[in-house]
């Protein structure tokens, strides 16, 4: 939230100086954390999914569990793409 909340309490500050509004960097806000909901919702779903394999008595049908270092990998990438890669970038350096 600290590393969010700068970048785009700075990009509002921009917007507002320029244009008078501060909707696209609400938006953009809205959207990275719309991204992020997805990618813990994703995660979660993986770790059960592991461990329902773990519990499993072998009789339902198994699909192999999803890498949380790929579902990390792909949620940085989706914010690469759709809102903020300068905070794709501070996330990648502080090894989340």
């Amino acid at each position: 939230m600290k590393i969010a909340n700068k970048y785009f309490d700075a990009k509002r500050a921009e917007e507002k100086a320029t244009t008078g509004q501060e909707w696209v960097a609400l938006a953009e806000r809205e959207l990275l954390f719309q991204h992020a909901g997805v990618a813990v919702a994703r995660g979660n779903s993986a770790i059960l999914d592991t461990l329902r394999h773990t519990w499993s008595s072998g009789g339902t049908k198994r699909r192999q569990a999803k890498d949380p270092n790929k579902l990390a990998d792909d949620f940085l990438a989706g914010l690469n793409l759709f809102s903020a890669p300068d905070v794709a970038q501070v996330v990648r350096s502080q090894g989340f």
